[in-house]
Formats: structure tokens, C-alpha cells, sequence
């Protein structure tokens, strides 16, 4: 198997001596065998090198590779977008650029210094891709509109006032009014008005009786109490 960090570096110098058919065989390599979006020292990858010395087939054998990162940055946060308003030919740069723009390169990406690849092709004065980018910024911003609304979350669906209260505490189902209340001790069934009267009058009662019953001379007296004769 081939060292990855060599037939990375390999494709890189490849590239940049545009020698075509050797980096259609490096790109056979799977992905534990090249690194494809490797960079150089300036932070450029293979696409860089590529469309900084405008080699056509090149890039289209670049692009064909899902692997490639058309949006991948140098050391100065430059897409190969932007190195296609610098360093693309007059010739070539509108083909460069489509085949850029139709793998999804960022019309939007920004260098360092805030730069889009639009203000490049302004400053170059690069007319014939202006208007191109132009029209793809408004294509992007027409299918971004369109898109259809994320579906709502669980708690966008119930809403903050529709979210079911949570049980309540058995204290608080009964109420401190509906705690049944205690059942009544025996004293308090039966109660003090209700007590049943004793079977036998107590000591006091026998004595006062008797006592009554022995002064009043309403009883028969123990004296004479037998038949005359």
C-alpha cells in the first residue's frame, strides 16, 4: 500500500507540473491511500494548483473526485473561486469558473480581508463571470426561500400554555376541607348524655334512702311490727 503523506505530496507536485494522465491514476487511490484536499506549505490543495495554472482537464479530473473539497482555504481563507478572478486566463475563466460553480463552489466565501470572489472579478474588471456570479447568487437565494419550513418541535407543537399541568399531590386532590377526619374514640361515641345507667345505685343513694326511710316513720317500724293478740 503507498504511503499516504507521499502520494499526497505527489498528486501536489503532479499537478503543478500538469502532468494530466498521472493524476487521473493518483486519484484511483482510496481515501487510506491519499489524502486529496492535502495542502502545501501556502495552505494551497491540488484544486488550488490547478486553476492557479488555469490546466482545464486538470480540474475537471479534480472535480469528478467526490472526495475533492471545492471550498477548501490557503493560508489566506481563498477558495480556488477566488484564485479563478486572479489567475485564470482570459480564455478560460468562464469555463473555470462553471465548472467551480456547478460542484457548489461558495460565491459567498470571504478571505482574510472580507473579500467574496465577486469583488475580485470587480476589481479585475472580469466582466464576463460578474454578471454569471451574480445570476447564481440570485438562483441561491431564490431555492433558500422556497425550501419548506423545518417541521416544529415537540414543544413548538404543544406550546408553552398547551403543556399538560402535572398530577397533583394526593394532599393537595383531597384538600386540608376533604381529609376525612379521624374515626371518634370510644368516650366520644358514646358521650357523657348517653352514658347507660348503672345497674345498681351506688353507696350514697342506698344510705339516704334508708336514712329517709327510718325518720319519716312512713315505713313500718321494727317495733310492733308483729299481729296483736
Amino acid at each position: 500500500m503507498p504511503n499516504k503523506a507521499e502520494s499526497s505530496q505527489k498528486l501536489l507536485d503532479t499537478v503543478n507540473r500538469g502532468n494530466k494522465e498521472a493524476v487521473k491514476n493518483l486519484l484511483k487511490l482510496g481515501p487510506n491511500e491519499i489524502d486529496v484536499n492535502a495542502k502545501d506549505n501556502d495552505g494551497e490543495t491540488a484544486l488550488h494548483c490547478a486553476v492557479k495554472w488555469h490546466y482545464i482537464e486538470i480540474i475537471r479530473a479534480l472535480l469528478k473526485d467526490e472526495r475533492i473539497d471545492v471550498n477548501a482555504k490557503d493560508n489566506g481563507d481563498q477558495t480556488a473561486l477566488h484564485y479563478a478572478m486572479v489567475f485564470a486566463r482570459n480564455e478560460n475563466r468562464v469555463e473555470i469558473v462553471t465548472l467551480l460553480l456547478d460542484k457548489k463552489a461558495d460565491i459567498n466565501a470571504q478571505n482574510i480581508y472580507g473579500k467574496t470572489a465577486l469583488d475580485f472579478a470587480s476589481r479585475n474588471g472580469h466582466e464576463d463571470v460578474i454578471e454569471m456570479l451574480q445570476e447564481r447568487m440570485s438562483q441561491q437565494a431564490s431555492s433558500a426561500s422556497e425550501l419548506p419550513p423545518s417541521p416544529p418541535t415537540t414543544e413548538e407543537r404543544l406550546g408553552a400554555s398547551e403543556t399538560p399541568p402535572p398530577p397533583p399531590p394526593s394532599e393537595a386532590r383531597l384538600g386540608a376541607s376533604e381529609t376525612p377526619p379521624p374515626p371518634p374514640t370510644t368516650e366520644a361515641r358514646s358521650g357523657e348524655s348517653e352514658t347507660q345507667p348503672s345497674s345498681r345505685p351506688s353507696g350514697a343513694i342506698l344510705l339516704n334512702n334508708n336514712k329517709g326511710l327510718g325518720n319519716s316513720g312512713e315505713g313500718p317500724s321494727s317495733k310492733g311490727s308483729g299481729p296483736k293478740r
